[in-house]
């Protein structure tokens, strides 16, 4: 292919203004940047230079570089899109490379595997049917050469964002030796650090909602599709390269990162969370899930309704975590835990934490609620109408959300849970509830405090003011380490 014949083929302000309406300026054009939420005309295109440039994203290049960016698409099938074509050089006759051209290398028939896959049954229902549609099969035990490594395995089927078949990851049956997946080669295809499990089914859900759910493995990712959370992807592994942080920021603003729940997934996570925000993603890292679980398991564990309900917790961003809390202190007003060798009540101690750490609710109607269900009055017919009204539609909205929080709390608790301290009764379910919800509630408090204090200093520049800033900042700060090491300990 002659790339510089093609760019003089495709006057750039022609393929541009295809998707942009463009202002001619002299030798320059401009228009709405379709890279970001353009309000103000920001992409130049130099007709000259034959580039162009947005001033405010960073979005800049040539015209194939365009194309690639604005179709998603890689280099080759961008000139492809602007009328080149591939070549297919040989060598000329009698010239020897000593390695075979690669039209005769032997690549196998990915179809032809495909069609010798067995269904793949689980006994829960809406898994079943999703790995229907996510093609994923039972290899048998006799298998065409080339497809040794694949038999008696799971095989899932490894498609590109465009839907193509590159090529098939086959994990072992439970108890047998390791590895635990073999991939079908780079030789074949199949490159693990440019590809995204599920990105062909997930790419336009992603772009509806802006956000991306990331898992670890195959079998998290079809989970999750199970619970309609439809904008979800698998690194299929523990690690994130920068080709996929690229690839995943062609389609989404925000990442959710939904490691296994081990030491292991955790630390994988904070690498991602620094890879995707260099890229410039907003990433969401939520508590982790139960130790030794992953959204399959706990998917398997808990039915298809709960799981949605505690997923849609685990992703909570800072004032959701409020109504949670309010509405556990509604539903279980009654419930007690040991302090200081007496049983208090949780409510109290809710109450009393906020005020201690400076945190309070932000709407004033719940801090009313705490103090109603901290008080002596039984029943909400004693509140006032308009916290009687506040309080029903709390309940309402999120009393199945805590009761699943709840749900989760029960399946991780076994029945010899030893008590904390010798002669004091072990936590009771509802009060590792309120555990749970109050540190979540002060995590997503103390982060949106940490942020705002930190845009105070970018602005402030008065030294004084900064330096009392800089101070509150270091106590936040030092104050969310404590509360996040806290979650882990408390899950």
């Amino acid at each position: 292919m002659d790339i510089q014949a093609i760019k003089a083929r495709n006057e750039i302000s022609s393929v541009v203004g295809r998707y942009v309406t463009l202002a001619r300026k002299g030798k320059r054009a401009v228009g709405l940047c379709p890279f970001h939420a353009d309000r103000h005309p920001l992409l130049t295109v130099d007709m000259a230079r034959q580039s162009f440039v947005c001033y405010a994203c960073g979005a800049r290049g040539d015209v194939i570089t365009f194309v690639q960016q604005i179709e998603r698409c890689s280099f080759v099938e961008a000139v492809e899109k602007l009328g080149g074509h591939r070549k297919e050089t040989t060598p000329p006759e009698g010239m020897h490379t000593g390695k075979p051209p690669k039209a005769a290398m032997a690549i196998p028939d990915h179809n032809r595997m495909l069609a010798l896959l067995l269904p793949y049954i689980t006994p829960e229902p809406a898994l079943t049917r999703m790995c229907l549609e996510f093609e994923v099969g039972q290899a048998p035990h006799t298998l065409p050469a080339g497809w040794y490594y694949l038999k008696g395995r799971l095989v899932f089927l490894l498609r590109d964002a465009a839907g193509r078949l590159v090529g098939f990851a086959g994990r072992c049956p439970a108890g047998d030796n390791p590895p635990k997946y073999l991939n079908t080669p780079a030789a074949h295809g199949y490159s693990r650090n440019t590809f995204l499990y599920g990105l062909y089914r997930a790419k336009e859900a992603i772009e509806r909602s802006g956000r991306a759910f990331i898992t670890e493995g195959y079998k998290d990712c079809i989970a999750m599709h199970a619970a309609s959370f439809t904008n979800t992807v698998a690194v299929c592994g523990t690690e994130l390269s920068p080709l996929q942080a690229e690839l995943l920021k062609g389609y989404a603003s925000e990442v959710v990162l939904l490691p296994d729940g081990d030491a292991a997934g955790q630390q994988a996570a904070r690498k991602m969370n620094c890879l995707l925000e260099e890229k410039g993603l907003r990433v969401y890292l939520p508590p982790p899930l139960p130790e030794g679980s992953d959204p399959d398991s706990l998917f398997r564990s808990l039915g298809p309704e709960r799981f949605r309900e505690f997923i849609g917790q685990q992703c909570l961003f800072p004032h959701r975590t409020e109504y949670l809390l309010v509405t556990a202190c509604l539903l279980f007003r009654e419930a007690t835990t040991w302090l200081h060798g007496e049983a208090t009540r949780c409510t109290g101690i809710v109450l009393s934490v906020l005020e201690t750490e400076q945190l309070p609710p932000v709407k004033p109607l719940h801090l009313e609620l705490l103090n109603a269900c901290t008080g002596e009055a039984g029943t909400t017919t004693h509140w006032p109408e308009e916290l009687q009204q506040t309080a029903l539609a709390l309940e309402n909205e999120y009393a199945a959300e805590v009761r699943a929080i709840r749900d989760v709390i029960a399946y991780r608790m076994q029945p010899g849970d030893m008590p904390d301290e010798p002669e004091t009764p072990a936590k009771s379910i509802e009060a590792r509830l309120f555990e749970r919800l109050l540190l979540l509630y002060l995590d997503a408090r103390l982060k949106e405090t940490v942020r705002g204090l930190a845009g105070e200093l970018k602005v402030e520049k008065e030294p004084g003011i900064r330096q009392e800033v800089l101070k509150k900042l270091k106590v936040r700060k030092r104050r969310h380490r404590e509360v996040g090491m806290g979650l882990e300990e408390a899950w």
